[in-house]
């Protein structure tokens, strides 16, 4: 009898961890890299002691999980004298954020957490056929993620806003 219950806890077990259920949701389901250089929109949108037209670099690179909650990478943005990296806890295809309606219908939106001068803050990204939003704020990104909005201007530490950029979006196979 004990050997038959040994037996079955370790049959439920590794179905368990083998499970298609269990083991799809980590499985990469897309890849995406942007890379280039932007003018900040205005003053509205400064860094800090940042002129509100300085120029942005940034570098992202996503691996999206077919849940995307356990998607992996990094969002990079600097200027003089700022540099961010943040790390990527989820991403969505199609955000639905009525702010940037008239951007286009393809917006893609991540967010996550990033360390700043020494804090840690959490995160908003936005990339919509060429116009980039990114900013950190000390409130969570759970609420306005949910219905697929952005922080009040109040609850944004930092931001910045591009024109027009000239963005490369680098669609890379899966393998």
């Amino acid at each position: 009898m004990k050997k038959i219950l040994i037996g079955a806890i370790i049959l439920i077990f590794s179905f368990t961890i083998t499970s298609p259920l269990f083991a799809d949701d980590n499985k990469i389901d897309d890849k995406f890299d942007l890379a280039g250089t932007y003018q900040n929109i205005s003053s509205d949108y400064a860094w800090g002691d940042v002129p509100g037209n300085a120029m942005w670099n940034y570098n992202i690179h996503v691996k999206v999980a077919k849940d995307t909650t356990k998607s992996k990478g990094t969002v990079h943005f600097s200027t003089d004298g700022v540099e961010v990296v943040g790390h990527v806890e989820d991403v969505k295809y199609g955000y639905d954020y009525s702010g940037w309606a008239s951007y286009g219908q393809n917006l893609l939106a991540t967010v996550g957490w990033a360390n700043y001068n020494g804090q840690k803050y959490h995160f908003m990204f936005l990339y919509c056929e060429g116009y980039v939003w990114f900013a950190l704020s000390e409130t969570s990104y759970e609420f306005p993620w949910s219905i697929e909005n952005v922080w009040p201007s109040g609850q944004r530490a930092f931001q910045t806003h591009s024109k027009k950029s000239d963005l490369d979006y680098y669609y890379k196979d899966i393998h």
